[in-house]
C-alpha cells in the first residue's frame, strides 16, 4: 500500500462529481461533531441524501489528518487506503483458514488483489466501492470461520456486516449474498457449537466484545434511521444510475456480457499475468477432473466449496450488469476476494514452484501498475479509465479555490447565500465548489449550517425555466458561467448535463439583473465568468 500512500500525498487533482459530494458530507459531518454535537446525530442520518453514507461516516474521522497530509482531499483518501488495507488482511486470513494454514498461498492471493489495476486505481479515488470491498471480504471471512467460531460470535459479526453492507451502497447484497447464505447454513447445520473444543483464537477477546456490542447497540439504528429518511430518494438515484443511458448504452445481453467479461479481465490483470492466471486455473481444473475420474477425489473439501461459491458469486453480478446500460467498471472491485479464492484454489492443486512463480508474477504486476500511476513508467494504451497518473500541477485546484474565494467571501458566514453554477464540468460543478468551500471557509458547521450554498438548476435539463425560478425564489448572490463550453474537452463536460449551459450568456444574465464581476482565465481552455446580482 505504500506506493498508493505516495500517490495520495503527491497528487493535486480536483475530484469529480460523486467524490466531491462524499467529501463535502465527510467534512460537514466532522465540523458538526466538533462544533454542535447535538446536531451531529441528525446530520448522520441526513448525510449523502440519495446515496448510502458509509463512506462519509468513516471519512469524517480522517478529516483532522489534513494537518499532517496538507489537504483534506489527501486526508480523506487515507480512509480509503486504510479500508483497502483491512480488506487485504481479511482476504489473507480467509484463504489461510480455507487452505489449512498455507501462508505462502495466502500471501500470494493477497498480493494478487493488491496488484490489480482496479484495486490500485480505486485506492486513489474517494469512492464507496472500497467500503463494499471490505464488506465482501468480511463476509468471505465469516464463511471460512463458520465451521469453527461459536455461533454467538458469528451471528454478531454477521449482523454488523449486513448493516455495513447497507451503509456502503444499495447494490451490496448483489456481492455478498452467497457467502452470507453459506455462513448461515454452516452455522445452523452444525450439531453443536465448537467453542469449547477449540483454542483461544476462536473466542472473542475483550476488545472485540466491546467493539461488537457497541456497534450492535448503535450502528443498526443509525442505518435504519438513514433508510427511513432517505430511502425514497435513494431508490430514485439507483433507478437513474442503473437504467438511464448516460453512463453506458443498451445492448443485447450477449454483447453486454462480452463487454463486462473483457472489463473484468483488464481491471484485474495485465495481459501476461492474465495468460498465466488462465493457465493456472485450467491446469488445476484438469488435474481435479483427472483425480475425480480416477476416483482419487471422493468428496468436496471446504476449499473446493468456497472456490465454487466464488465462481458463482463472480458470474452473478456480471450477469446482472449485462442487463442494464451502465458501464462503469469500478463496480467490479468488490469481486476481488472471489478472484483471490479462485486463483488460490487453483494454485493449491499444483506444486509449490507454481505458487512461487505466481508470487513473482503478481509482485511484478503490482510494481508495474504503481509505476504507471506514479508516472515512473509510461502509461499503457489499454490502461483502465480510473487508473489516473499522479497530477502534481495545482493550477486547476488553485483556480477552484479562487472561484470559491470570489463567490463565498468570509463575511458570508453570517448569512446563507445561494450561488448558481450554470455548468456541470468534471472539475467545476456545484459539488466540487461546495466541497472546496467547506474546507476553506468558516460557517460550515453541519449539513444545515453553510454560509454558501452552491446549486445547479440547469443540470440534466433542456430548459432555463428552473434557473429563472431560482432567480425569483432563491435570489442567488452570484452565478458562475462558462465563456465557451465548446473549448472544453467533451470528456470533461458531459452533453446530457450541459444542454442549456451555452444559453446562460451575457445577454440572458443582463436581462436578469446580473453584471460581470470577475473572470478566471485559462480554465480548461476557456474562462470562468462570475456574475454578481445587482
Amino acid at each position: 500500500m505504500l506506493p498508493s500512500l505516495a500517490w495520495i500525498l503527491l497528487d493535486q487533482s480536483v475530484w469529480p462529481w460523486d467524490q466531491t459530494w462524499y467529501g463535502f458530507n465527510s467534512v460537514t459531518l466532522f465540523n458538526s461533531l466538533i462544533s454542535s454535537p447535538g446536531d451531529w446525530i441528525n446530520d448522520l442520518i441526513s448525510a449523502c441524501i440519495a446515496q448510502p453514507p458509509g463512506i462519509a461516516w468513516i471519512g469524517q474521522f480522517f478529516v483532522p489528518m489534513a494537518r499532517l497530509t496538507g489537504s483534506v482531499d489527501s486526508a480523506l483518501l487515507l480512509s480509503i487506503l486504510a479500508t483497502n488495507f483491512c480488506s487485504l488482511i481479511l482476504i489473507y486470513k480467509s484463504i489461510l483458514d480455507a487452505s489449512q494454514g498455507r501462508r505462502l498461498l495466502s500471501l500470494t492471493a493477497a498480493i494478487l488483489v493488491s496488484s490489480g489495476p482496479l484495486f490500485i486505481a480505486v485506492s486513489h479515488q474517494y469512492f464507496a466501492e472500497s467500503i463494499q470491498l471490505l464488506v465482501v471480504s468480511w463476509f468471505v471471512l465469516l464463511m471460512t470461520k463458520a465451521r469453527s467460531w461459536p455461533r454467538f460470535r458469528l451471528i454478531c459479526h454477521l449482523i454488523l456486516a449486513c448493516f455495513l453492507a447497507m451503509a456502503a451502497k444499495a447494490s451490496s447484497p448483489l456481492y455478498c449474498f452467497l457467502p452470507g447464505l453459506a455462513t448461515l447454513i454452516f452455522v445452523f447445520q452444525r450439531s453443536t457449537s465448537p467453542a469449547n473444543g477449540l483454542n483461544g483464537r476462536s473466542r472473542m477477546n475483550q476488545l472485540e466484545k466491546v467493539v461488537l456490542f457497541s456497534g450492535l447497540l448503535t450502528f443498526p439504528f443509525l442505518v435504519v434511521a438513514w433508510y427511513q429518511r432517505n430511502g425514497e430518494s435513494m431508490q430514485d438515484h439507483v433507478r437513474v444510475s442503473a437504467f438511464v443511458e448516460h453512463w453506458g448504452a443498451r445492448d443485447s445481453f450477449l454483447n453486454k456480457l462480452t463487454f463486462w467479461v473483457d472489463a473484468f479481465q483488464h481491471h484485474f490483470f495485465m495481459r501476461l499475468p492474465l495468460i498465466f492466471t488462465l493457465a493456472v486455473v485450467l491446469i488445476a481444473c484438469a488435474v481435479t477432473l483427472f483425480n475425480v475420474v480416477r476416483r482419487r477425489y471422493r468428496h468436496l473439501s471446504f476449499f473446493d466449496l468456497a472456490a465454487l461459491i466464488s465462481v458463482l458469486q463472480i458470474l452473478g453480478p456480471i450477469s446482472v450488469f449485462s442487463l442494464v446500460p451502465n458501464e462503469d467498471a469500478r463496480y467490479l472491485l468488490p469481486l476481488a476476494p472471489y478472484v483471490a479464492f479462485v486463483v488460490a484454489w487453483s494454485l493449491s492443486k499444483l506444486q509449490k514452484p507454481w505458487i512461487l512463480v505466481a508470487l513473482a508474477v503478481y509482485t511484478i504486476q503490482l510494481l508495474f501498475i504503481h509505476s504507471e500511476a506514479l508516472a515512473l513508467a509510461p502509461a499503457q494504451n489499454d490502461s483502465i479509465p480510473w487508473l489516473i497518473t499522479v497530477n502534481k500541477d495545482p493550477s486547476i485546484s488553485n483556480q477552484l479555490t479562487q472561484i470559491v474565494n470570489l463567490t463565498c467571501p468570509v463575511d458570508a458566514a453570517s448569512h446563507s447565500s445561494t450561488i448558481e453554477v450554470a455548468a456541470d464540468l468534471r472539475m467545476l460543478n456545484n459539488f466540487a465548489l461546495s466541497f472546496r468551500a467547506s474546507t476553506l471557509k468558516p460557517g460550515y458547521l453541519g449539513l444545515r449550517k453553510k454560509p454558501c450554498d452552491y446549486v445547479n438548476s440547469t443540470k440534466q435539463g433542456d430548459s432555463l425555466d428552473p434557473l429563472i425560478s431560482s432567480f425569483e425564489n432563491n435570489k442567488p448572490a452570484y452565478i458562475i458561467a462558462i465563456k465557451n463550453l465548446g473549448n472544453v474537452p467533451a470528456i470533461l463536460a458531459p452533453s446530457f448535463t450541459n444542454q442549456v449551459t451555452s444559453a446562460v450568456n451575457p445577454e440572458f444574465l443582463r436581462d436578469h439583473d446580473f453584471q460581470l464581476s470577475s473572470t478566471v482565465k485559462d480554465f480548461l481552455g476557456t474562462s470562468v465568468l462570475i456574475y454578481k446580482s445587482k
